[in-house]
């Protein structure tokens, strides 16, 4: 698994905007907890 850029994270953040920001984000520690 490799890390996503910051830069590439920004591109997308403007494009998607902040709810689809945090949908993804949410998405993403679901899925980090379930590994723990």
């Amino acid at each position: 698994v490799g890390e996503i850029p910051s830069n590439l994270v920004t591109l997308s953040g403007l494009k998607l905007g902040p709810h689809m920001i945090n949908s993804i984000v949410t998405s993403v520690c679901n899925i980090l907890l379930s590994y723990k």
